[in-house]
């Protein structure tokens, strides 16, 4: 079956539910290990979606006459946390 796309929202949930098990004492190594990599998924999903939207976000800047103008928002381009 084909994994359905998850929401932003979904994708918080989810890597809140790998941390707490990941924080639970019992889980076994192998466990650990692919909860550790499903997480790591999940955060750079997540970069590539925030990079996404900071590109779709314009600054209302008010000019010296008293214009308005739109410019980009200029975010750290350079950071990819490893993704």
């Amino acid at each position: 079956m084909p994994k359905t796309k998850q929401s932003t929202k979904e994708k918080f949930h989810k890597l809140e539910e790998i941390v707490a098990e990941l924080e639970n004492s019992d889980v076994d190594i192998d466990k650990a290990l692919k909860l550790y990599k499903d997480g790591v998924d999940i955060v750079c999903d997540l970069s590539g979606r925030l990079k996404d939207v900071s590109k779709e976000i314009n600054i209302l800047k008010e000019k010296l006459d008293g214009a308005f103008s739109l410019d980009p928002f200029e975010g750290d381009e350079d950071d990819n946390g490893g993704c």
